[in-house]
């Protein structure tokens, strides 16, 4: 199996391994970087909105997806020094996020507008943490391992993206199907939301 398959593979194998996420200690023997590690993972909607990102990036050249994870650590340090007070306002931007990036991927548009959403994904869900957290004296441990995740997600999503869409033909489509997926469960998720108000 070469690379970007495994790849590719791994991400669909996170995708099915995620749950809702606990308020502060996801597991408390595991300590605070790898709590850090495991919320964006084991939160849907923060792990949607970086696959859905990470693919929309996967279609850029490579300088963009450098400058895409210069840009989404310094938007999760904003987020975690200007929390949102509202966790709801966070979902509300995971599930356009999610949308907005799986539609531009599966219509394969416009993938300089990716570096914002990538931004304004990343501080939302430092955001999120910081309010999780509550400042503690773990913060800055799970803050590095809250960034260390998201950049591994957007790495990991859009390296394996511009494999499947330099490699052949149908390899651009599985991509194009994914982002529409996507654009389903993130309009899916906007419902949802829409609905609890």
């Amino acid at each position: 199996m070469k690379t970007h398959s495994r790849r590719f593979l791994w991400v669909i194998l996170l995708c099915g391994a995620v749950q809702t996420a606990a308020a502060h200690s996801i597991s408390p023997g595991m300590g605070a970087f790898y709590n850090g590690m495991l919320h964006p993972l084991l939160t849907v909607e923060q792990l949607l909105a970086l696959l859905a990102a990470g693919l929309w990036l996967g279609l850029a050249e490579l300088k963009m997806i450098r400058r895409a994870l210069g840009i989404l650590l310094l938007a999760g340090l904003g987020g975690w020094f200007i929390p949102l007070r509202f966790s709801a306002a966070a979902v509300w931007i995971f599930a356009a996020g999610t949308s907005l990036a799986g539609g531009m991927t599966a219509l394969r548009r416009a993938p300089a507008l990716a570096l914002p959403l990538t931004a304004l994904v990343g501080f939302a869900a430092a955001s999120v943490g910081a309010e999780e957290m509550g400042g503690t004296a773990d913060s800055p441990v799970f803050l590095a391992g809250l960034l260390a995740a998201e950049l591994l997600v957007i790495l990991l999503t859009s390296s394996s993206a511009s494999r499947l869409a330099a490699g052949r033909p149908w390899m651009l489509i599985i991509l194009r199907v994914a982002g529409s997926w996507l654009f389903a469960i993130g309009a899916m998720l906007f419902a949802w939301q829409w609905s609890l108000r």
